[in-house]
């Protein structure tokens, strides 16, 4: 049986993920706003085919792994960040076969929601740098 992660760890993981989504969802309505509503489905396909695939990464990972098994941990967060890509590798061939949609664009919002991402970790390390 696994132990869950410490409370502290959940938290700035969805808090990691709940900051993304807000980038991406002010990039899609400033896109929505400037250059209309097929522009900003586009790049909102591609940057869910991202962030959905994450979001459900970090669920599982939350509440199956145990943080203090080392190699263990590191090898379930190798395969399930490999099985998050190809999700969202699949996701997007998906959406550009099935939508309507740009492909320019929803590439565009697969980059928004990548860097998102990483964006979304600096301010929290930075906040949290702050606070000490």
């Amino acid at each position: 049986m696994c132990a869950k992660p410490l409370p502290k760890v959940k938290r700035e993981m969805f808090r990691i993920l709940f900051y993304q989504f807000l980038i991406i969802l002010a990039v899609i309505l400033t896109l929505f706003l400037l250059a209309g509503m097929q522009k900003a489905l586009s790049v909102s396909a591609g940057a869910l085919s991202y962030w959905l695939p994450t979001a459900f990464f970090m669920w599982i990972f939350s509440t199956q792994v145990d943080v203090h098994a080392g190699i263990r941990f590191l090898a379930k967060f190798v395969v399930g960040e490999s099985v998050k890509l190809f999700t969202c590798g699949i996701l997007f061939i998906v959406f550009i076969k099935y939508l309507p949609i740009q492909l320019i664009d929803a590439i565009i919002g697969l980059g928004v929601a990548i860097v998102a991402f990483w964006l979304a970790s600096l301010v929290l390390v930075v906040k949290k740098k702050a606070r000490l």
